[in-house]
């Protein structure tokens, strides 16, 4: 990348939009974090594509304060400022935006951090407790199944989202609501173990065939999902991953997912295997966190809380599972 040397005092920020790495002093001019206002930076910018770019912004005597935005070069139009958290470290993935979709174990968990600390991403976390990836028995909650939110995205029509969420309460609709998917790089989909386990009152998902490709079945949800999404948002590449190893299917059970099957005769490595189908069919990466994850029924005790749910060593783990994968695949 091209040093564009020093430039100083007066110089609007703003207007630095091509891509080099760019010497700023006592920058006082345009929309810069108030830390930074009047010292001495680093400013990279690079360009994703004609129109989108990314300005990272580092004091140079001081390493920790970093920040960084996304903009639209063709309109000129700037997102707000965000700062990277001290630890973070570069990579050809840093500055990038990331949306990680699922369930619990992403809404309650910090695996997105990690994510973000390793990557150098800013990464959001878009999890929705008690969801699947497939149709969910329950109307309100089926809303909020990922298949269901990748509809609403490409739609830009979130009225269902909005009426069942009087009932639920989602922390996390506003901000999905208010993303621009044309300004997010990556997507990662964790979900599944939900519509494995199922409830007594709205059963588990039916496993259905490859051949599938309604989001009625959970071989038909996968391909959904990617042609929903892709056909909209052609730019996003999209990461699956699978749902861990369970110690039980319902609370108090300790029906392991590894020797018992769902209430429908079916074990979860047939779901896992359901994603790596039909993925495979798009040229989409999965990462198995089935058979690669090191939880087990010997280790769940260290990386799970509840039979189902990680503790903070197994969001540390997961972290930097789907980070390392990231970095690999892209």
């Amino acid at each position: 990348m091209e040093d564009k040397g020093n430039y100083f005092s007066g110089t609007n920020i703003d207007e630095i939009i091509d891509t080099g790495i760019y010497t700023i002093n006592y920058q006082t001019e345009g929309t810069i974090p108030t830390e930074l206002i009047g010292k001495s930076c680093q400013l990279v910018v690079t360009l994703s594509s004609n129109r989108w770019g990314v300005q990272n912004l580092t004091d140079i005597f001081d390493s920790s304060l970093k920040y960084t935005r996304t903009f639209d070069k063709q309109n000129k139009v700037f997102r707000n400022w965000e700062k990277l958290s001290i630890g973070r470290i570069n990579s050809h993935l840093t500055g990038k935006r990331m949306v990680c979709f699922g369930d619990s174990i992403t809404e309650f968990g910090n695996y997105p951090d990690v994510i973000a600390d390793r990557t150098g991403m800013i990464v959001y976390n878009c999890g929705f407790q008690g969801t699947r990836l497939a149709i969910h028995g329950s109307s309100e909650y089926d809303k909020f199944s990922v298949s269901k939110l990748i509809y609403a995205i490409s739609k830009n029509d979130w009225a269902e989202q909005i009426a069942a969420n009087k009932q639920i309460n989602y922390t996390n609709l506003s901000k999905l609501m208010n993303m621009d998917f044309n300004e997010i790089d990556y997507v990662s989909i964790f979900a599944g173990t939900n519509d494995w386990a199922g409830t007594i009152a709205t059963g588990s998902v039916s496993l259905g065939s490859d051949s599938d490709t309604t989001r009625n079945t959970f071989y038909g949800a996968v391909p959904y999902i990617i042609k929903t999404l892709l056909t909209k948002f052609p730019h996003l590449k999209i990461m699956f991953v699978t749902p861990i190893f369970r110690s039980r299917t319902s609370v108090g059970d300790d029906r392991n997912s590894d020797q018992y099957p769902n209430r429908n005769n079916v074990m979860l490595s047939e779901f896992v295997d359901a994603i790596e189908i039909q993925a495979k069919k798009n040229h989409i990466p999965v990462l198995n966190l089935y058979n690669t994850s090191n939880i087990n029924q010997y280790t769940e005790k260290l990386y799970l809380n509840d039979g189902v749910h990680p503790t903070e060593q197994g969001y540390e783990l997961i972290g930097h599972k789907i980070a390392s994968a990231l970095l690999a695949q892209f």
